[in-house]
């Protein structure tokens, strides 16, 4: 189930109006628009245009005609659109059928009264009837609404960074600490951390029919933190958790060897890994990844346990980002890393 509210919050803006002045108030205009986001929809169920690099376009027509251009390509199973890769797409659905062009010259079609457009490229999306362009001003930034799925995951782990992890107010993640000022973790914080994290994508995904599972296996062997799976669509993302920081034995006596950015390095390569095994495991399941680094550094002396820090040696990585290789920034499915610095209680 598509996030409804966002939806209806775009519908809001005025670009069902401007459709409807920009086709010469054609009192059948309103009626194709919602058929043809409807239709939208349900093709975004099975392809995600954030993972499409060329220029998406679908289309419907007033009279129901097939737009003329030739040879189109009749789709009568929906989970092949995840595979096309052309430049140029372009859809139409008609009988319940679905035509595709591929890298056809549409252009001359855009000034036809009698064809509405929808168009994605370049994490834009607009409309387009009689040779006008209309925008379509969205809260979902690079992602569709009318594909929010993963909108909806970003959102939420930004949410869970700033109101569970900034402050450890996550009555689960207060565990994670082995000195009530927040300066060290406890020996091998892992699994509470993945609680915390799991619990609450569990209470902020309810009502969509969405899994979340712990310790997913991949390819029967490969267990990634976090597996969130859409029921609805195929959808699916797969959460790796990384902490960095220092942690305390169970005596408090000795500090164990920082995890350094390093460690956040290695976690991606960690997810890449996961995400191509995704990949063969579940070939009909559209797959991205998402690193989560809970960032616990301080700047602190190694060679004694400290009872209090202050603010400047506290904070001294808060605004510190990490640099990941580029490799990792032209993965399409590779969600830029999220680092959730932690803060402790400084004097």
């Amino acid at each position: 189930m598509l996030e409804q509210s966002l939806i209806d919050k775009t519908l809001a803006d005025t670009f069902l109006l401007d459709i409807y002045k920009a086709s010469n108030h054609n009192s059948d205009i309103p009626k194709l628009t919602l058929g043809l986001i409807k239709t939208i929809i349900e093709i975004y169920q099975c392809f995600e245009p954030n993972h499409f690099k060329g220029k998406l376009a679908i289309c419907s027509t007033l009279d129901s005609s097939v737009i003329p251009l030739t040879n189109p390509e009749k789709i009568l199973d929906k989970s092949v659109l995840m595979m096309l890769q052309s430049k140029t797409l372009l859809i139409q659905k008609t009988n319940n059928e679905l035509n595709l062009w591929k890298n056809k010259n549409i252009k001359p079609l855009l000034n036809n009264k009698n064809i509405l457009f929808y168009f994605y490229q370049n994490e834009e999306e607009y409309f387009y009837i009689n040779n006008k362009k209309i925008n379509l001003i969205s809260n979902a930034g690079k992602f569709s609404i009318f594909s929010s799925y993963y909108y909806l995951l970003n959102d939420i782990l930004n949410n869970y960074s700033l109101t569970h992890i900034y402050n450890s107010s996550c009555e689960h993640f207060k565990n994670v600490w082995a000195d009530e000022k927040r300066i060290y973790f406890i020996n091998k914080p892992e699994k509470t951390m993945h609680k915390s994290l799991r619990e609450y994508l569990k209470s902020n995904l309810r009502g969509i029919n969405v899994e979340v599972i712990s310790e997913y296996n991949l390819n029967a062997r490969k267990p990634v933190d976090i597996r969130v799976h859409w029921k609805t669509a195929n959808r699916c993302a797969l959460i790796e958790i990384k902490w960095l920081g220092v942690s305390m034995d169970k005596e408090k006596k000795r500090i164990s060897t920082p995890y350094t950015k390093s460690r956040a390095i290695d976690g991606a390569k960690q997810l890449k890994e996961y995400l191509d095994l995704a990949e063969s495991d579940s070939p009909g399941i559209i797959t991205k990844g998402y690193l989560v680094v809970i960032d616990g550094r301080r700047k602190i002396d190694r060679k004694k346990i400290l009872k209090i820090i202050s603010e400047k040696d506290g904070l001294y990585y808060q605004s510190i980002e990490i640099n990941y290789p580029d490799e990792y920034k032209s993965i399409t499915n590779f969600e830029p890393p999220l680092r959730m610095f932690t803060r402790p209680i400084c004097q």
